[in-house]
Protein backbone atom coordinates (compact mmCIF):
# COMPACT_ATOMS: atom_id res chain seq x y z
CA UNK A 1 0.00 0.00 0.00
CA UNK A 2 1.01 3.58 -0.56
CA UNK A 3 2.12 5.90 2.19
CA UNK A 4 -0.54 8.20 3.67
CA UNK A 5 -0.50 11.38 1.49
CA UNK A 6 -0.52 13.64 4.56
CA UNK A 7 2.60 11.93 5.91
CA UNK A 8 4.30 11.89 2.49
CA UNK A 9 3.74 15.66 2.22
CA UNK A 10 6.06 16.08 5.23
CA UNK A 11 9.05 14.70 3.26
CA UNK A 12 10.59 17.95 1.99
CA UNK A 13 14.27 17.46 2.79
CA UNK A 14 16.87 15.42 0.93
CA UNK A 15 19.25 13.22 2.88
CA UNK A 16 21.85 10.84 1.49
CA UNK A 17 21.93 7.21 2.63
CA UNK A 18 24.77 4.74 2.17
CA UNK A 19 23.72 1.23 3.19
CA UNK A 20 26.38 -1.27 4.28
CA UNK A 21 26.99 -4.20 1.95
CA UNK A 22 29.26 -6.36 4.06
CA UNK A 23 31.71 -6.58 6.94
CA UNK A 24 35.40 -5.72 6.89
CA UNK A 25 38.34 -7.62 8.38
CA UNK A 26 37.79 -6.15 11.85
CA UNK A 27 34.00 -6.55 11.97
CA UNK A 28 33.21 -3.02 10.83
CA UNK A 29 30.57 -2.35 8.18
CA UNK A 30 31.88 -1.92 4.64
CA UNK A 31 30.40 0.33 1.96
CA UNK A 32 31.20 0.19 -1.75
CA UNK A 33 28.23 1.70 -3.60
CA UNK A 34 27.45 5.41 -3.82
CA UNK A 35 25.12 7.18 -1.37
CA UNK A 36 21.50 7.48 -2.53
CA UNK A 37 19.36 10.63 -2.31
CA UNK A 38 16.23 10.02 -0.19
CA UNK A 39 13.32 12.35 0.59
CA UNK A 40 12.90 12.72 4.35
CA UNK A 41 11.78 14.76 7.30
CA UNK A 42 14.57 15.28 9.83
CA UNK A 43 13.63 16.13 13.40
CA UNK A 44 15.99 17.03 16.21
CA UNK A 45 15.17 14.65 19.06
CA UNK A 46 17.44 13.44 21.81
CA UNK A 47 16.81 10.08 23.42
CA UNK A 48 18.04 6.56 24.04
CA UNK A 49 17.32 3.58 21.79
CA UNK A 50 18.22 -0.11 21.85
CA UNK A 51 21.14 -1.28 19.73
CA UNK A 52 21.69 -4.56 17.89
CA UNK A 53 22.91 -6.27 21.06
CA UNK A 54 20.20 -4.75 23.32
CA UNK A 55 22.59 -2.07 24.56
CA UNK A 56 21.36 1.49 25.15
CA UNK A 57 22.58 4.03 22.59
CA UNK A 58 21.97 7.78 22.60
CA UNK A 59 20.55 9.35 19.44
CA UNK A 60 20.04 12.99 18.39
CA UNK A 61 17.87 12.78 15.26
CA UNK A 62 14.65 11.08 14.21
CA UNK A 63 14.26 10.74 10.43
CA UNK A 64 11.01 9.98 8.58
CA UNK A 65 11.29 8.25 5.19
CA UNK A 66 9.09 6.25 2.80
CA UNK A 67 11.40 3.22 2.85
CA UNK A 68 13.38 1.56 5.60
CA UNK A 69 16.95 2.68 6.26
CA UNK A 70 19.05 -0.36 7.16
CA UNK A 71 20.79 -0.37 10.55
CA UNK A 72 24.37 0.95 10.36
CA UNK A 73 23.67 2.88 7.15
CA UNK A 74 25.49 6.18 6.92
CA UNK A 75 23.15 9.18 6.75
CA UNK A 76 24.16 12.65 5.63
CA UNK A 77 21.73 15.35 6.71
CA UNK A 78 20.60 18.11 4.30
CA UNK A 79 23.47 20.41 3.38
CA UNK A 80 26.21 18.01 4.53
CA UNK A 81 28.68 16.76 1.91
CA UNK A 82 28.44 12.99 1.44
CA UNK A 83 32.06 12.94 0.25
CA UNK A 84 33.20 12.86 3.90
CA UNK A 85 32.10 9.72 5.80
CA UNK A 86 33.11 11.32 9.12
CA UNK A 87 30.22 13.79 8.74
CA UNK A 88 27.62 11.04 8.39
CA UNK A 89 25.28 9.87 11.14
CA UNK A 90 24.80 6.16 11.74
CA UNK A 91 21.33 4.57 11.55
CA UNK A 92 20.82 3.00 14.98
CA UNK A 93 17.24 1.79 14.97
CA UNK A 94 14.37 1.81 12.46
CA UNK A 95 10.67 1.45 13.30
CA UNK A 96 7.72 1.16 10.90
CA UNK A 97 4.81 3.59 11.10
CA UNK A 98 1.64 1.53 10.90
CA UNK A 99 -1.75 3.00 9.99
CA UNK A 100 -5.14 2.12 11.48
CA UNK A 101 -5.70 -0.62 8.89
CA UNK A 102 -2.24 -2.12 9.30
CA UNK A 103 -0.76 -0.35 6.27
CA UNK A 104 2.82 0.87 6.31
CA UNK A 105 2.99 4.67 6.38
CA UNK A 106 6.76 5.04 6.38
CA UNK A 107 9.69 4.50 8.72
CA UNK A 108 11.27 6.38 11.62
CA UNK A 109 15.03 6.00 11.87
CA UNK A 110 16.94 7.10 14.94
CA UNK A 111 20.48 8.34 14.31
Amino acid sequence: MAMDPQIKALLKQTIYVHAPNGVGNFGEASYTSSPTAVLARVELETGVTTGAENEEIAYNYKILTVSEIVRYSRIWLPGVSQSNAKLALLALNTEPITGEKGENNGWWTKA
